[in-house]
């Protein structure tokens, strides 16, 4: 998670702008895409400037406080981990953010990079490679200019396959940094594809999942319009329970004879949620198919939660460190929660981003905009003033003001989009302003002196006059939509995995019973684990393949078998000749948690009978 934290900083951090965005830049790499490629990313040169800024500006920002002493190591550590660099300067290492560059995968150790070089010699000193006549050497890999760009690649045969690929084709939206992956063994999607437009202290990310099966998309259930008042919210939401809750899980008793099945089916759908700008005016509404349940636990709600009271058919709870009172009640078949005379919101225009998902319908989305500056004050526990975890998620929190995302099911496609934008968005003096703020005003009550005195034209002014309410709504969804939404869809996902292996096995099947028709026995032998490895949880490709040399003898020769590609499974064989056991393992979410398939066949009667064992529901 922090390492995540470092990624979205850094690339929000971006503000230096000293290219033009320009999809020609990326079109020229896209264009030296190899034939066979699965995988490419693509950076132009405005977004390998950006980033390079970005990382040197958020740097800045970390080194300038004592407690964050122990982030800017992570930073460090994990900038060397993921480029084996310690820091992000592409002069030290001979590259240039002039040029473009562009990685491309064609399958395991099959790489080939374009790399954006300045200065050869330095490259190559900063690598470790040798220097030759025609070509240079980097551990096993083969670097040399070709088709007017210096490119490295593990296998020198792969340069001929340069210009004869088509990731390019699978992109609908264009950006700074792009990424296309196909066909690439065990992807639950034919296609991804996705960009990253990088802004002065923002970053936006679209993309779309091609191939996505029907269980996943209906799942995600169909788009839906937020509900949004566009001149005074800070936040909204909108999530189809109905798909979500389609199956709800175990049937709970709550109160009053209700069930939690009968609660669940009783959402006509969607949640959809909004927050008023400058206040702490939180607005839920489901709509019901039949009120009757909900309104059996509104008038026991006295009942379900501790320090609820009631009135006038509804339930108050005053949140506790905050200063509101939330409400339950019912209206013409809808649920609110939220608050039945909230206070006047603010006057304050949606985001650019904020209107496109306002504007579009999504199967869900949730987007919050504000400052943790505005007033009044985001009440803070004394404890959490001493915890240095603490002190690290203020700083974050502070330089975070926007927030978004949606997610669109479309026939076989799913199309995402999504923002972070930063206080970097804002003038250099005002970045200074905040970067030298310490969390200990904050906790003694002084936060919106920070702000005081701030530019109209500056987008953290209008961030505090949009509150910090509205953050809070993405923050909570996200929790809802991991919750919920996240777990069911990997269990979807699974489910598409498992039966490629039991079509293995009845292949298997055939095949033992064809040996015995043919020989009156089946192979005699034990077979270990074919891959040994737990190759599915191994990157880069995470599926199961094994040395062409283990599917060629024994066994396996005989039976002329060999997984399905892409294979999510293990493979393990015993037989005496009259009975035959195959058990195929695998962990298809790398949790730890094997689950086995096992095939038997017996022939001890003179004629095979074979079956197929799945293992328990739900226990990977």
């Amino acid at each position: 998670m922090r390492r995540l934290l470092v990624g979205l900083l850094v690339i929000s951090g971006c503000h230096k702008d000293t290219h033009s965005a320009s999809p020609k830049d990326a079109d020229a790499l896209w264009a030296l895409t190899p034939d066979g490629a699965q995988l490419g990313i693509v950076a132009t040169p405005r977004g390998l400037a950006m980033l390079e800024h970005g990382w040197t500006d958020v740097h800045a920002f970390v080194d300038k406080a004592p407690d964050l002493a122990p982030f800017a190591k992570l930073m460090d550590g994990g900038l060397a981990q993921l480029t084996g660099m310690p820091d992000f300067k592409l002069a030290d290492y001979g590259l240039t953010s002039e040029k473009g560059g562009a990685v491309f995968v064609l399958g395991p150790q099959q790489v080939v990079i374009v790399v954006p070089l300045a200065d050869r010699d330095k490259f190559l000193a900063k690598a470790h490679g040798t220097k030759g006549a025609d070509a240079d050497t980097i551990d096993k890999a083969t670097c040399k200019t070709v088709q007017a760009v210096y490119a490295c690649a593990s296998n020198p045969d792969l340069f001929g396959k340069l210009g004869k690929g088509k990731l390019r084709d699978k992109l609908d939206a264009r950006g700074d940094i792009e990424v296309v992956a196909e066909g690439i063994p065990g992807m639950p999607m034919k296609s991804a594809a996705g960009v990253v437009q990088l802004e002065r202290g923002a970053a936006v990310v679209r993309g779309t999942l091609v191939g996505v099966s029907p269980q996943a998309i209906g799942q995600l259930g169909a788009p839906i319009k937020p509900i949004v008042d566009r001149e005074h919210a800070a936040g909204f939401g909108v999530v189809n329970l109905g798909a979500m809750l389609s199956n709800p899980g175990p049937d709970v008793p709550l109160a009053a004879g209700v069930s939690s099945v009968q609660l669940a089916h009783s959402f006509a759908g969607p949640l959809t949620l909004s927050v008023g700008a400058g206040a702490l005016a939180f607005d839920a509404r489901i709509p019901l198919t039949d009120p009757a349940p909900a309104q059996a636990l509104l008038d026991h709600c006295t009942e379900l939660v501790p320090g609820v009271t009631a009135s006038a058919g509804a339930c108050h709870y005053t949140v506790p460190q905050l200063p509101i009172t939330l409400d339950a009640w019912l209206a013409d078949n809808v649920l609110h929660i939220g608050m039945q005379h909230p206070p006047a919101a603010a006057a304050v225009a949606l985001t650019p981003f904020g209107a496109e998902l306002a504007e579009g319908s999504w199967s869900f989305a949730f987007w919050g905009r504000g400052s943790m500056f505005a007033a009044p004050q985001l009440p803070i526990p004394a404890d959490a003033t001493k915890d240095p975890q603490f002190h690290l998620g203020m700083r974050a929190f502070a330089m975070i003001n926007e927030l978004g995302i949606g997610v669109r099911a479309e026939g076989d496609k799913v199309h995402i989009a999504g923002i972070v934008r930063t206080a970097w968005s804002n003038p250099d003096d005002v970045v200074a302003r905040l970067t030298a703020f310490d969390p200990a005003e904050v906790f003694a009550g002084k936060g919106s002196a920070v702000t005081t005195g701030l530019p109209a034209s500056a987008p953290l002014a209008r961030d505090v006059t949009a509150g910090y309410a509205g953050l809070m709504l993405p923050v909570s969804l996200v929790g809802v939509v991991s919750a919920v939404a996240i777990p069911a869809y990997l269990r979807y996902l699974k489910k598409s995995k498992q039966p490629i292996v039991e079509d293995d096995l009845e292949r298997l099947e055939a095949a033992l019973k064809s040996t015995w028709a043919a020989t009156g026995t089946f192979p005699v032998g034990d077979v270990a684990p074919t891959p040994a490895a737990n190759c599915m949880c191994t990157p880069p490709t995470h599926h199961c393949t094994g040395e062409p040399k283990d599917w060629a003898a024994g066994p396996w020769q005989v039976l002329q078998f060999h997984p399905s590609d892409p294979a999510l499974f293990a493979f393990s064989y015993h037989s005496d000749g009259k009975t035959a056991e195959v058990d195929a393992v695998g962990d298809l979410d790398c949790d730890g948690i094997a689950i086995t398939y096992r095939l038997k066949v017996d022939a001890t009667s003179g004629k095979p009978e074979a079956r197929i064992e799945a293992p328990p529901p739900n226990t990977d």
